[in-house]
Protein backbone atom coordinates (compact mmCIF):
# COMPACT_ATOMS: atom_id res chain seq x y z
CA UNK A 1 0.00 0.00 0.00
CA UNK A 2 1.49 3.70 -0.88
CA UNK A 3 2.25 5.61 1.81
CA UNK A 4 -0.54 8.65 0.40
CA UNK A 5 -3.55 6.18 1.37
CA UNK A 6 -2.30 6.56 4.53
CA UNK A 7 -3.48 10.43 4.95
CA UNK A 8 -7.34 10.98 6.10
CA UNK A 9 -8.06 13.14 3.02
CA UNK A 10 -7.77 9.50 0.54
CA UNK A 11 -10.04 7.04 1.40
CA UNK A 12 -10.64 3.94 -0.88
CA UNK A 13 -9.68 4.55 -4.45
CA UNK A 14 -9.60 8.09 -3.70
CA UNK A 15 -6.11 9.61 -5.21
CA UNK A 16 -7.03 13.42 -5.87
CA UNK A 17 -7.98 16.28 -4.13
CA UNK A 18 -9.84 19.31 -5.61
CA UNK A 19 -7.70 22.41 -5.73
CA UNK A 20 -8.88 25.89 -5.81
CA UNK A 21 -6.56 27.68 -6.96
CA UNK A 22 -6.88 31.49 -8.21
CA UNK A 23 -4.58 33.19 -11.27
CA UNK A 24 -3.66 36.49 -10.84
CA UNK A 25 -1.76 38.45 -13.49
CA UNK A 26 -0.42 42.15 -13.02
CA UNK A 27 1.79 44.43 -15.56
CA UNK A 28 5.20 44.43 -14.27
CA UNK A 29 6.87 47.81 -13.09
CA UNK A 30 9.27 48.42 -16.08
CA UNK A 31 10.37 50.45 -18.73
CA UNK A 32 10.20 50.20 -21.88
CA UNK A 33 8.91 46.69 -23.01
CA UNK A 34 5.63 46.00 -21.35
CA UNK A 35 5.84 42.75 -19.23
CA UNK A 36 2.89 41.01 -16.92
CA UNK A 37 3.59 39.02 -13.82
CA UNK A 38 1.56 35.75 -12.99
CA UNK A 39 0.72 34.69 -9.56
CA UNK A 40 -1.17 31.21 -8.46
CA UNK A 41 -2.33 31.41 -5.69
CA UNK A 42 -5.18 30.29 -2.94
CA UNK A 43 -6.14 33.49 -1.11
CA UNK A 44 -10.02 34.52 -1.78
CA UNK A 45 -11.03 37.20 -4.22
CA UNK A 46 -13.25 38.57 -1.29
CA UNK A 47 -10.79 38.93 1.19
CA UNK A 48 -7.32 39.95 -1.46
CA UNK A 49 -7.80 42.07 -4.49
CA UNK A 50 -5.76 42.34 -7.27
CA UNK A 51 -3.52 45.35 -5.80
CA UNK A 52 -3.23 43.72 -2.35
CA UNK A 53 -1.76 40.66 -4.22
CA UNK A 54 0.88 42.71 -6.00
CA UNK A 55 1.94 44.24 -2.61
CA UNK A 56 2.15 40.63 -0.59
CA UNK A 57 4.26 39.89 -3.90
CA UNK A 58 6.68 42.42 -4.26
CA UNK A 59 7.07 42.07 -0.17
CA UNK A 60 7.84 38.31 -0.97
CA UNK A 61 9.83 39.37 -3.46
CA UNK A 62 12.36 41.72 -1.76
CA UNK A 63 12.63 39.05 0.87
CA UNK A 64 13.76 36.66 -2.03
CA UNK A 65 16.24 39.20 -2.70
CA UNK A 66 17.48 39.37 0.45
CA UNK A 67 17.96 35.73 0.69
CA UNK A 68 19.91 36.10 -2.58
CA UNK A 69 22.09 38.64 -1.53
CA UNK A 70 23.21 37.37 1.55
CA UNK A 71 24.02 33.80 0.35
CA UNK A 72 26.00 35.31 -2.83
CA UNK A 73 28.05 38.10 -0.54
CA UNK A 74 28.48 35.67 2.28
CA UNK A 75 29.55 32.42 0.41
CA UNK A 76 26.23 31.07 2.14
CA UNK A 77 25.82 28.77 -1.03
CA UNK A 78 27.49 26.00 1.05
CA UNK A 79 28.66 25.03 4.29
CA UNK A 80 31.72 23.79 5.71
CA UNK A 81 30.11 20.96 8.01
CA UNK A 82 27.51 19.11 7.78
CA UNK A 83 26.97 18.71 11.63
CA UNK A 84 23.48 20.61 12.10
CA UNK A 85 25.00 22.39 15.34
CA UNK A 86 28.50 23.42 13.05
CA UNK A 87 25.87 23.88 10.18
CA UNK A 88 24.01 26.72 12.14
CA UNK A 89 27.26 28.47 13.90
CA UNK A 90 28.41 29.06 10.34
CA UNK A 91 24.80 30.47 9.29
CA UNK A 92 24.90 32.47 12.50
CA UNK A 93 28.91 34.05 11.90
CA UNK A 94 27.64 34.61 8.23
CA UNK A 95 24.73 36.43 9.21
CA UNK A 96 26.24 38.58 11.86
CA UNK A 97 29.03 39.53 8.90
CA UNK A 98 26.19 40.54 6.83
CA UNK A 99 25.03 43.04 9.34
CA UNK A 100 27.76 44.48 10.24
CA UNK A 101 28.93 45.18 7.00
CA UNK A 102 25.44 46.70 6.11
CA UNK A 103 26.03 49.06 9.20
CA UNK A 104 29.09 49.86 7.82
CA UNK A 105 27.62 50.58 4.09
CA UNK A 106 24.90 52.93 5.57
CA UNK A 107 27.69 54.48 7.72
CA UNK A 108 30.11 55.53 4.37
CA UNK A 109 26.96 56.28 2.44
CA UNK A 110 25.92 58.22 5.07
CA UNK A 111 29.24 59.94 5.90
CA UNK A 112 30.27 63.97 5.09
CA UNK A 113 32.89 63.04 3.10
CA UNK A 114 30.60 60.96 0.85
CA UNK A 115 28.22 63.69 0.81
CA UNK A 116 30.65 66.21 -0.44
CA UNK A 117 31.60 63.95 -3.25
CA UNK A 118 28.42 63.77 -4.57
CA UNK A 119 27.30 67.44 -4.33
CA UNK A 120 30.72 68.30 -5.90
CA UNK A 121 30.07 65.85 -8.89
CA UNK A 122 26.68 67.08 -8.95
CA UNK A 123 25.48 63.67 -9.82
CA UNK A 124 22.62 61.68 -8.81
CA UNK A 125 22.55 59.39 -5.67
CA UNK A 126 25.29 56.56 -5.05
CA UNK A 127 25.78 53.40 -3.08
CA UNK A 128 28.49 51.30 -1.77
CA UNK A 129 29.70 48.31 -3.71
CA UNK A 130 28.32 45.78 -0.59
CA UNK A 131 30.41 42.73 -2.21
CA UNK A 132 33.94 45.01 -1.75
CA UNK A 133 32.73 45.73 1.60
CA UNK A 134 31.97 41.98 2.31
CA UNK A 135 35.36 40.82 1.32
CA UNK A 136 37.45 43.88 2.48
CA UNK A 137 35.57 43.19 6.26
CA UNK A 138 36.44 39.47 6.15
CA UNK A 139 40.33 40.04 5.31
CA UNK A 140 40.25 42.87 7.87
CA UNK A 141 38.79 40.20 10.59
CA UNK A 142 40.90 37.67 9.72
CA UNK A 143 44.33 40.19 9.65
CA UNK A 144 45.20 38.93 6.49
CA UNK A 145 44.38 43.33 5.21
CA UNK A 146 46.59 45.23 8.08
CA UNK A 147 44.68 48.02 7.47
CA UNK A 148 43.32 51.02 10.25
CA UNK A 149 40.00 52.02 10.57
CA UNK A 150 40.17 55.18 8.60
CA UNK A 151 42.31 53.46 5.79
CA UNK A 152 39.10 51.03 5.62
CA UNK A 153 36.82 53.80 5.18
CA UNK A 154 38.65 55.39 2.11
CA UNK A 155 38.96 51.97 0.62
CA UNK A 156 34.79 51.56 0.51
CA UNK A 157 34.48 54.86 -0.28
CA UNK A 158 36.54 54.94 -3.17
CA UNK A 159 34.26 51.93 -4.12
CA UNK A 160 30.93 54.31 -4.43
CA UNK A 161 29.35 53.80 -7.75
CA UNK A 162 25.89 56.12 -8.90
CA UNK A 163 22.58 53.96 -8.77
CA UNK A 164 21.68 53.66 -12.09
CA UNK A 165 18.70 55.95 -13.77
CA UNK A 166 15.43 55.07 -14.29
CA UNK A 167 14.74 52.11 -11.07
CA UNK A 168 11.12 51.25 -11.38
CA UNK A 169 12.09 49.86 -7.42
CA UNK A 170 12.32 52.92 -5.01
CA UNK A 171 13.53 51.48 -2.32
CA UNK A 172 17.18 51.04 -4.51
CA UNK A 173 17.10 54.97 -4.88
CA UNK A 174 17.19 55.33 -0.36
Amino acid sequence: MSSYRKHPEFDGQTTELPLNIRVVRFKAACEGNESFITVCTNLSEAEFGTEDIKQIYRLRWQVEVGFRGLKRNTDLEWTHSRKLDLVQAEIYAKMTLYNLCSRLRNKVERSRQHQKRIAQAKKHKQKADFGFIIKTIQQWLFKKARISLSTLEDLLLARISPIREGRADTRKKK
